[in-house]
């Protein structure tokens, strides 16, 4: 059974699309509502019909928004414009067609949103199983993890162990979460080894008794048809500021967005004269929102809620800004990330309550903001709001 839901400001094209669904099976139902009752019905529908006159930046923010209650859209379209139609299939848009669609056409539309949704859910419920047996904990933080193995009196195991730090492609993702991640490691590694998932699609994998030129050994065997780039060290009784240093540096190696692949033509030396692939910057800004700014972001949030006690941090992310926030009863401080329709972002400061020169206001180029760069920019922020 399907929930459909057509939403439409016509009611002329609410009841002409509604008359086009008469191929779906009997148990499948069908809402319709207005643009105004979108979230009110986002969350129950399986699949949403959305039509719009334009395609605007009202519209792609509720797109947007639709998308966080993990369900298929199809976009019911006016008129066809193909560089409105990119902004919105970037936002998570299934499929699109006009209005004068025909009965046969949408069904099989419709057909193809059941399956892609029926995979990501099968996708979340394994995400969800590995995490419940262990294996993934993105919300953990990888120290504690650490921390966890060697209180549970295997410290011994661990100093001198070779860490094999291993990054899974995009192009691999679904198919690695789908053969099972859990069952695909296990059959490789020994019971004395251990995963840990330091964030999506990453792993550290530490291996006791183990010298550091056999890693690669174990990576191939991980490897397997997967798409997986990988770094290696030697774990040794570091202090926790020098593991998370090191960490941080296995984090931008293995980096979607390395910078030795940006720094050809997102240098700092691009002219006026020469060609800007727009389009490109927009993904690279959103590539960088997903595997840098969100999870800087929320380690950052982790690290310092528990300390505030008066304090809330929040943050939030769209698709050409980004905003983390110390909330004060009435003091608010705010860092903003804004994307700047080109190879760099602009980074604004500002403080509640301080005068303008403490406020502060600098760009900074695609190639060099990664974690380890906007960690300490964070850090920056939070300590010279406390003075």
């Amino acid at each position: 059974m399907s929930k459909i839901a057509i939403v439409s400001d016509s009611s002329t094209i609410l009841n002409s699309i509604q008359a086009k669904l008469v191929l779906l099976r009997a148990d499948d139902s069908i809402i319709k509502c207005d643009s105004s009752e979108v979230f009110k019905n986002a969350a129950g529908a399986d699949i949403i019909l959305y039509h719009t006159s334009q395609i605007n930046d009202i519209t792609l923010t509720t797109i947007s928004n639709i998308k966080k209650s993990s369900n298929a859209v199809i976009l019911l379209v006016d008129e066809i414009n193909p560089k409105s139609i990119l902004s919105a299939y970037d936002l998570g848009v299934n499929d699109f067609c006009g209005t004068n669609v025909t009965n046969f056409e949408l069904l099989i539309k419709i057909i193809n949103a059941k399956k892609a949704l029926k995979q990501q859910k099968t996708i979340e419920r394994l995400k969800s199983q590995l995490r419940d047996k262990g294996v993934l904990k993105p919300t953990a933080d990888v120290y504690t993890q650490i921390s966890d193995i060697i209180n549970a009196n295997f410290y011994s195991e661990i100093i001198n162990s070779t860490i094999l730090a291993i990054s899974i492609e995009e192009v691999s993702h679904s198919t690695f979460l789908l053969d099972n991640a859990e069952s695909r490691f296990s059959q490789v590694l020994r019971d004395s080894d251990f995963i840990i998932n330091y964030a999506e699609f990453k792993y550290l994998i530490i291996l006791p008794n183990t010298p550091l030129e056999n890693a690669p050994k174990v990576f191939e065997k991980l490897k397997g048809n997967y798409e997986m780039k990988y770094v290696t060290f030697t774990y040794k009784e570091e202090s926790p500021k020098e593991l998370r240093s090191k960490i941080e540096r296995l984090e931008i190696q293995c980096d979607d967005y390395p910078e030795e692949q940006e720094n050809d033509w997102l240098s700092d030396e691009l002219t006026d004269d020469e060609p800007r692939n727009y389009k490109l910057f927009q993904n690279i800004f959103n590539k960088k929102i997903e595997n840098t700014i969100e999870p800087a972001f929320y380690r950052t949030k982790q690290k310092y809620e528990k300390s505030f006690q008066n304090t809330k941090i929040k943050y939030f992310t769209d698709k050409n800004r980004a905003e983390f926030m110390l909330i004060n009863f009435d003091k608010t401080n705010s860092l903003q990330i804004i994307y700047k329709n080109s190879a760099k972002v602009g980074i604004n400061m500002q403080y509640s309550g301080l005068e303008a020169p403490e406020n502060e206001t600098f760009e900074v180029p695609f190639s060099k903001l990664n974690t380890r760069s906007l960690t300490e920019i964070l850090e920056t922020f939070i300590h010279k709001g406390e003075n």
